[in-house]
């Protein structure tokens, strides 16, 4: 152990030793900032104009790939919007996948016997959920998707119907957004499926994809009706304080509130033109 220590030692001072092997490597550890290099980190390479690549993917929803294409289009127009311009989003990959070699096991609920609904239930009894959707949708679009795509891609947008608690999050490159969402399964006179509307999916992403770019939630210190009303950032698309079903009409949609947008103007814009990481804990508060 000790000599592949020292041999590796001296292979790091000869490699720097010069501008041009410097240069190599970082192209070398550029090369590694996409999604089908790694999935767990949230970071950027350098690139020429503010535009974050994504793919948006479903896995084992109702969604179908043509569902998806024609959210597409609306998803890059709202954002566009949300950002008020500083930010874009390019959909370089559109695709949708079942459940992977899915087995149910023993899971039975009263009132539910269709197996579908009974499949994306069963995630939500699993401790690590997140982990599980978000290794199997990647693990699904590499076996369906070429290399060269996939290293286009800065993030995963997933539409999933394996149910997890919330009704989206972000973990490492992925934005997960639950479609469609079992609501009250383990009562057997109360349950049913809520299916989300275009609008509805879109405004969730575009939340997920804002802790993709370092923010976290707008008017955080309120858990009232009296709060969010005296909240100025209450209805920042980053806020649970706004009402999400005033997104169900076409001409209303959610944005980033100033807080949110100076912060993506003045620092994330920067990280993802020049390449780095997203800290959270540099989020800044927008109460």
């Amino acid at each position: 152990m000790k000599k592949l220590l020292k041999t590796l030692q001296i292979l790091s001072v000869l490699l720097l030793s010069t501008n041009a092997n410097a240069n190599f490597l970082m192209d070398l550890f550029e090369k590694e900032l996409d999604l089908y290099s790694d999935s767990k980190t949230t970071r950027y390479s350098k690139r020429d104009v503010p535009v974050i690549r994504v793919a948006l993917i479903g896995y084992g929803t109702t969604s179908t790939k043509e569902d998806l294409e024609r959210i597409a289009p609306k998803l890059v127009e709202k954002f566009s919007i949300a950002t008020a311009g500083e930010i874009e989003l390019d959909v370089k990959h559109v695709d949708s996948y079942d459940f992977l070699d899915y087995k149910l096991g023993k899971l039975s609920l009263e009132g539910i016997n269709d197996r579908e609904r009974l499949k994306r239930i069963s995630y939500s009894y699993d401790k690590r959920v997140v982990e599980r959707i978000t290794k199997e949708a990647y693990k699904a679009m590499k076996a369906n998707t070429e290399k060269k795509v996939m290293k286009e891609v800065d993030l995963m947008l997933l539409v999933t119907g394996a149910q997890f608690e919330g009704l989206g999050i972000q973990h490492g490159r992925f934005a997960i957004v639950e479609h469609p969402r079992e609501i009250a399964f383990e009562l057997p006179n109360g349950n049913r499926v809520e299916y989300l509307s275009d609008e509805a999916i879109v405004s969730e992403l575009i939340h997920e994809v804002g802790h993709s770019m370092g923010l976290m939630h707008a008017a955080a210190q309120c858990n009232t009706v009296d709060c969010c009303e005296q909240s100025e950032n209450a209805d920042d698309i980053m806020s649970y304080c706004r009402d999400r079903k005033k997104v169900e009409h076409n001409d209303f949609m959610f944005v980033f509130e100033q807080c949110h947008l100076n912060f993506i103007r003045e620092k994330f814009k920067p990280i993802l033109l020049e390449g780095g990481s997203i800290d959270l804990s540099k989020a800044p508060e927008c109460l």
